[in-house]
């Protein structure tokens, strides 16, 4: 009975899950197979204007945006606004 107390309610786990389904790269994924990610994934918060990552750096994981916005830029002679990226 612990455990359907435990699912009923809103927890951590669940939200990252829900979350989850939200993104299409995952939205064909089990509530299992979900979980399994949740279980893996990273979460980190990012201050405004802080880099996440730059161009040339070797793919080294996939970000996925929870919450706020993140502009994707390009460096060259000005500062060029590729695309503003937001949930999911």
């Amino acid at each position: 009975m612990e455990t359907l107390k435990r699912w009923k309610k809103s927890s951590p786990e669940m939200d990252r899950i829900q979350f989850l389904k939200t993104v299409p790269f995952f939205n064909e994924l089990s509530n299992w197979q979900l979980k399994k990610v949740g279980e893996i994934v990273f979460e980190r918060s990012y201050e405004p204007g802080e880099m996440i990552f730059e161009q040339g750096q070797p793919g080294a994981a996939i970000f996925l945006i929870m919450e706020g916005q993140v502009s994707v830029e390009m460096f060259r002679e000005a500062n060029t606004n590729l695309a503003v990226l937001d949930r999911g």
